[in-house]
């Protein structure tokens, strides 16, 4: 046979590319391997980040639960130095028993009623109802019953509103006055009786219904419906017992809490006063607070709401 110039070529240069072809396939199956291992690598990350989440968590849920002992821990060691103080030669054991409790709600004034939270940012959501009942804030007075030191006086004064405060507590109504604030000591009930009918265009009354006795509630709702004019607005602000971590525990660790008070218990006594427009806006929900998700279990809704929902709420009805 006659020989072909280059064959030879043509075949070296054929097994040259079939050694490509392989390596290639070599080199693709490698390939694909390795993103079948960072696929695993990914799964496995992510998977570790939703334990770690789930860690996170319940060490926040724990920390929570361990800083409420230890606050309670320490109510009860001062609770236990107000007895000794007052087993002292000398001393009338009511009398500082009262001075004790007064100073220890002054110093803690607010420090339970949602936890995590900036009050005063939460009570300006209560702003546009007051300028609602009063559209000229000058030519109104809101009354805020058991003001405490009075930095909800502070910001009616600072949008504008004549606003004034009573309180029982000599030393928080001393505060109160030191910060050029109008508050008057005084009975709550008294105070309400001395005011003439349709005087006020709104009442404010913030973590205060839950130490009174519930028996003096028709009588409160009573004289602010005779104080408030017509379409004035009638603002109380107490603790959730919905949120069972509430009314289970933190409602306690304040000793001048006489009940909880459910918020059809309260629209039920207001509006036997006569209010109307009643209205439950829950505030404060705990920072693990998560709305209703259709695509999470019902069980896990009805527990998140059970647990994390509004510390408190606030009833808001008008005259």
């Amino acid at each position: 046979m006659q020989h072909v110039p280059g064959i030879r070529d043509v075949y070296n240069l054929a097994a040259t590319l079939l050694t490509i072809q392989g390596r290639l396939h070599r080199l693709q199956l490698a390939i694909e391997e390795a993103q079948a291992v960072l696929k695993r690598l990914d799964y496995g990350v992510r998977d570790y980040q939703r334990l770690i989440e789930r860690r996170c968590l319940a060490l926040d849920r724990r920390c929570d639960v361990i800083q409420i002992d230890l606050d309670f821990g320490r109510r009860e060691m001062e609770l236990l130095e107000s007895r000794l103080a007052s087993s002292r030669p000398g001393v009338s054991p009511v009398c500082d028993a009262d001075a004790k409790l007064d100073d220890w709600c002054l110093r803690d004034e607010g420090k339970h009623q949602g936890a995590g939270g900036d009050l005063l940012s939460s009570q300006r959501s209560y702003l546009p109802f007051i300028r609602q009942a009063t559209p000229d804030p000058a030519a109104a007075d809101v009354l805020d019953i058991g003001c405490g030191c009075g930095d909800w006086l502070a910001l009616l004064k600072q949008e504008g509103f004549r606003a004034v405060g009573v309180d029982s507590n000599p030393d928080r109504v001393a505060a109160a006055r030191r910060a050029g604030l109008q508050v008057h000591e005084a009975d709550l009930f008294e105070y309400l009786k001395s005011i003439q009918d349709r005087a006020l265009a709104a009442i404010t009354a913030f973590h205060v219904v839950q130490s009174l006795p519930v028996e003096s509630l028709p009588v409160l709702f009573a004289e602010a419906l005779r104080v408030l004019r017509p379409d004035g607005v009638l603002i109380l602000e107490t603790p959730n017992p919905e949120n069972l971590q509430v009314s289970g525990y933190s409602f306690w660790l304040d000793p001048a809490h006489v009940r909880l008070l459910p918020p059809p218990l309260l629209q039920h006594l207001v509006g036997h006063a006569g209010f109307i427009e009643q209205r439950i806006e829950r505030v404060n929900p705990w920072p693990q607070y998560r709305p209703a998700d259709q695509d999470r279990d019902e069980l896990a809704n009805r527990l998140n709401r059970l647990l994390y929902c509004g510390q408190n709420y606030a009833l808001i009805a008008r005259a």
